[in-house]
């Protein structure tokens, strides 16, 4: 029943819907971060702890975490009071697809990395994992330009990465209309605002 949800929900976008996120970036000679500590502890994923993550979520993401570790991607976890409540993971490489809302919206150069799949559970919100994981995972990359999307109502993820010296580069409208995507960029100039930050 829930698979036949998913697939109603997906013919419907198909025919007819408006998808905004926001493309932010920061640059490589950006060295702004977020200053304050954790009450978490942020561990990189690797295949003794990869199934810490059917803490919070269902088995079908174990595999998926597995390939994305097999495929050369780096993930985070972060731990609260003995459990896991957070994921991040980052795409790097040469010509790797960043998507959304099931079209690829542009490859990354080797220069470049992406921070996606991104997900902090509710009792863990509001603690500034979110914004210290983004500090570590830029010094991590350090050197490469860092990118990740984010939708517009997501305000708390917006000031994660507003913290960690990230700005709204583009805004990315993907439109279905009767199965037909139609892709839009609007680049952004620095005074336009899309959260009051």
């Amino acid at each position: 029943m829930r698979n036949i949800r998913k697939w109603v929900t997906l013919i419907k976008r198909r025919i007819w819907s408006d998808n905004n996120v926001l493309l932010l970036k920061k640059t490589k000679d950006c060295d702004a971060s977020y200053k304050k500590t954790c009450v978490a502890t942020i561990k990189e994923v690797n295949r003794s702890n990869v199934s810490d993550c059917l803490q919070f979520e269902d088995e079908s993401y174990l595999q998926t975490y597995i390939d994305m570790l097999d495929s050369g991607d780096s993930g985070q976890f972060g731990y609260y009071n003995g459990k896991c409540v957070f994921r991040r993971w980052a795409l790097k490489g040469q010509g790797k697809t960043i998507s959304f809302a099931g079209q690829n919206i542009m490859q990354l150069r080797k220069d470049q990395v992406y921070f996606h799949y991104t997900l902090t559970t509710p009792e863990a919100r509001g603690k500034g994992i979110h914004s210290y994981a983004i500090k570590l995972f830029d010094e991590k990359f350090k050197g490469y330009e860092k990118l990740a999307l984010v939708v517009p109502s997501n305000t708390s993820s917006l000031i994660g990465y507003k913290r960690n010296g990230y700005e709204v580069c583009s805004n990315i409208n993907v439109k279905y209309r009767f199965f037909v995507p139609k892709i839009e960029f609007k680049d952004c100039n620095r005074k336009e605002k899309y959260v009051n930050l």
